[in-house]
């Protein structure tokens, strides 16, 4: 048995099935995908509200079926962009007219991080750097809310032995990928090789001699239990942390890493526009709670991601204001024009199925995330992205790799092979 229908789950659910055993997946959701979201528009197209793009060429999912040959790469380094700082203001992300935009400052920190040496690096708080720097307000303030929307997390009191030294930090220069049809296309094949029943909040796992006892409630309202010799767990940890799925004799410290691998507050809005975006563009909006604002050429839709702080705006944006949402859309690119019809958006923190997008990457995630994952009893696996957690960021080849772990110490565990 498999709880949740993801890229892990469909994963680790495919892989099993391809090694003749018998799997079943329950999902509580009334689609697949978990934290793969795309939506087709009125107006045309697909918007991902969830998980955005493929990072890197080399990316292994990309090796799944039809999907390198669907990819699209995403961007140019002619691509205009900017950015919105706090006061309102918009900046070339180039610089100038004396603003230091996020990724001039990079080489200013690490030289001050060579400058301090190795013991003072760890001690100094990114804000403590920025004001050593004597930058401009803006300067300062734009580059932790430039970070926050990459990490999710507020950067401001991490170290600046942190800030230049772990890959989450880093601007990334590798290419992205989208997928035109959805990223939810990558997950529809694995679907097919498996049963999967939507429609399924697994609340209870327990064990006995036998194997595994799951209850379920339905979206009817109905309860059930099902028995399997295994089930492979793939929700976020802080739904078991928080006893909406309660995992019998689950071990103190596992249950104590899943209240602590907290994922990153995000809200994803796809905005529409009357006519296809006519170029690409980027624009980060630090005023507003926007986030991260993007344009690609043909789609019949503006992306919106904010994450952290920012994320909680953006909701309250949306719920009160969406037209003020439209009108900044509007006022950011020149000639565009958006519609009347509804915004379409997706409140991960508040999904009671994800508490929030991704696991924060911190030092402490890596530690953490290998307790989460130890097999109770040789019965209760569990796979997802959170069990690969650590410093960088969460990007969707981890929830496959995580399926294809899972799937391979189980298949070792049963045929009695050392993992």
């Amino acid at each position: 048995m498999v709880v949740g229908a993801g890229m892990a789950g469909l994963t680790v659910a495919s892989e099993l099935a391809a090694l003749g055993r018998q799997v079943v997946v329950l999902e509580a959701r009334s689609r697949i995908g978990g934290r793969i979201d795309s939506r087709p528009l009125i107006v045309g197209g697909v918007a991902e509200l969830g998980a955005q793009v493929l990072h890197g060429a080399t990316n292994p999912v990309l090796d799944l079926p039809g999907a390198r040959s669907a990819a699209v790469e995403l961007g140019s380094t002619q691509m205009p962009a900017d950015l919105v700082t706090t006061d309102g203001v918009v900046r070339d992300l180039a610089g100038g007219d004396g603003f230091a935009p996020p990724p001039a400052l990079f080489g200013a920190l690490h030289a001050m991080r060579r400058a301090v040496g190795p013991d003072m690096a760890p001690r100094i708080s990114l804000s403590s750097a920025l004001t050593m720097m004597r930058l401009p307000d803006e300067s300062a303030l734009a580059l932790p809310g430039w970070l926050e929307q990459i990490t999710g997390d507020d950067p401001r009191d991490v170290s600046l032995e942190r800030i230049c030294t772990e890959p989450v930090f880093a601007f990334r220069s590798d290419a992205e990928f989208t997928l035109p049809p959805g990223l939810a296309t990558l997950v529809d094949p694995l679907s097919e090789t498996v049963p999967v029943h939507t429609d399924h909040w697994v609340r209870h796992i327990g064990r006995d001699s036998d194997g595994v006892r799951i209850s379920y409630e339905t979206g009817h309202g109905t309860q059930g239990t099902m028995r399997a010799g295994s089930v492979v767990v793939t929700v976020p940890p802080p739904v078991v942390g928080s006893g909406d799925v309660v995992i019998e004799d689950l071990p103190a410290q596992q249950l104590q890493a899943a209240q602590e691998l907290t994922l990153a507050p995000a809200v994803a809005a796809a905005v529409p526009l009357a006519e296809p975006a006519p170029h690409d563009a980027f624009r980060c909006d630090l005023a507003h709670g926007c986030g991260f604002v993007t344009w690609v050429r043909g789609r019949h839709h503006v992306s919106v991601v904010a994450k952290g702080g920012a994320a909680q705006r953006l909701a309250h944006l949306l719920t009160e204001d969406p037209a003020r949402l439209c009108t900044l859309v509007e006022q950011a690119g020149p000639g565009t024009r958006t519609t009347d019809d509804p915004i379409r958006w997706h409140d991960w923190t508040a999904d009671p199925l994800a508490t929030g997008a991704f696991t924060l990457p911190h030092p402490e995630a890596a530690a953490l995330a290998a307790t989460w994952a130890s097999p109770v009893a040789e019965r209760i696996h569990f796979a997802g992205e959170a069990t690969l957690a650590g410093p960088t960021s969460p990007f969707l080849e981890r929830a496959r790799a995580s399926g294809l772990e899972a799937s391979l110490r189980i298949h070792q565990i049963t045929q009695g092979v050392g993992a």
